[in-house]
């Protein structure tokens, strides 16, 4: 076991074969495996766990490559990160995976283009954020926990998850997101993330008033350059008690705040959601924001739905659907969401002021151009 519990406040990088990537070097970690559980209980800000690398900044023509082999469980370790309260702790961001915890994360990056490529590795490991009390914002994921906005280019590609993704802390902390799924936590900038596999249940047992966004694959995307492909989930998606925020759960994305594709994808999971103002709950995306210029489209389309929906609690403004919980934009571009199938039971059992509930979309919010066929 891989341990840090020191005294004190620190920021940490730990990961089982290497903590840190520096900057302006490139690094290739290939068939390298870590079977060790990986345990940080250190009270600090932006600490990044992975069960291969902890951060990556490694940029400028420089990348990352961290290949597996098919069939072979490149973590198998458990990744715990118990990270406490601090003097700045509502404003810090903390990142923990299966594989790598943040892709051009870190505030030293800033003046460069990190890049990183994934794949062929499978995760086995439980990745789990519990415990304790904490600030600031959590990124979670079976491969890799956030994509940051200093990275282009990143790839995740043939990449499978078998480990549970849970987060059972509280969190003291308002308006922050806690985005966690079963390949990529929270997906920034430009990022491919094709031909991937989640096949163990993503979990909030946590009590917050942050922002929730769960997805079997992502938890949510903020890049016009983000695109996911045929990727599978096979697992439940589940949130077992309310937040204090808002709430986007979806089979494949839970919060799809700016996207460029997501297209041959498929769900076979339950998901469940607990209804808040605006929450979103959907077979594929749970809230899917078309945020593209004049003349462009966000695509989510021959997508496949055959898990159940389910949305309990009360609130406002809730949104279930078979494909997605709640499509909006308001910019000038137009969203495309087409070939959607959805075969799986919607179940609401919610009590909401204004619901919207239907067998693709839930409450269609969108002021721009939307195709449905």
């Amino acid at each position: 076991t891989l341990t840090f519990n020191p005294t004190g406040t620190s920021t940490v990088y730990m990961g089982g074969i290497v903590g840190y990537t520096t900057q302006k070097r490139s690094a290739t970690i290939t068939n390298c495996t870590n079977a060790a559980d990986i345990v940080n209980s250190c009270v600090g800000n932006n600490h990044n766990m992975g069960g291969i690398v902890g951060l990556n900044s490694a940029g400028n023509g420089h990348p990352l490559t961290i290949t597996g082999t098919i069939g072979t469980d490149t973590n198998s370790g458990n990744i715990l990160c118990k990270v406490g309260l601090s003097g700045t702790g509502g404003k810090s961001r903390n990142t923990v995976a299966g594989i790598i915890g943040s892709i051009g994360g870190g505030t030293s990056t800033s003046t460069y283009n990190v890049m990183a490529t994934i794949e062929n590795c499978t995760n086995s490991g439980k990745v789990q954020f519990g415990n304790i009390t904490f600030g600031g914002r959590v990124d979670m994921a079976g491969i890799c926990a956030l994509n940051g906005s200093y990275s282009i280019g990143t790839k995740i590609s043939g990449c499978v998850n078998k480990g549970t993704v849970v987060f059972d802390a509280v969190c003291a902390s308002t308006s922050k997101e806690i985005s966690f799924g079963g390949i990529i936590g929270t997906a920034q900038a430009t990022a491919l993330i094709i031909d991937c596999t989640n096949e163990a249940e993503i979990l909030s047992n946590g009590a917050s008033k942050s922002n929730y966004e769960l997805g079997g694959i992502a938890g949510s995307s903020s890049g016009t350059g983000v695109e996911i492909i045929n990727c599978v989930n096979k697992s439940a998606v589940t949130m077992s008690r309310a937040s204090g925020g808002t709430t986007q759960i979806g089979g494949i994305i839970g919060y799809a705040y700016t996207y460029g594709a997501i297209r041959g994808c498929a769900n076979y999971g339950t998901v469940t959601g607990y209804a808040k103002a605006q929450t979103g709950v959907g077979g594929i995306a749970g809230y899917a924001r078309q945020k593209v210029a004049a003349g462009s489209t966000a695509y989510i389309t021959h997508c496949y739905n055959e898990g159940e929906v389910h949305a309990k609690g009360t609130g406002a403004l809730v949104g279930v659907g078979g494909a997605i919980g709640i499509p909006y934009g308001v910019e000038s571009g137009a969203a495309d969401f087409s070939e959607l199938v959805n075969v799986g039971k919607i179940v609401y059992t919610a009590t909401a002021s204004d619901p919207g509930i239907g067998g693709l979309l839930g409450h269609d919010r969108n002021k721009a151009s939307t195709t449905i066929k």
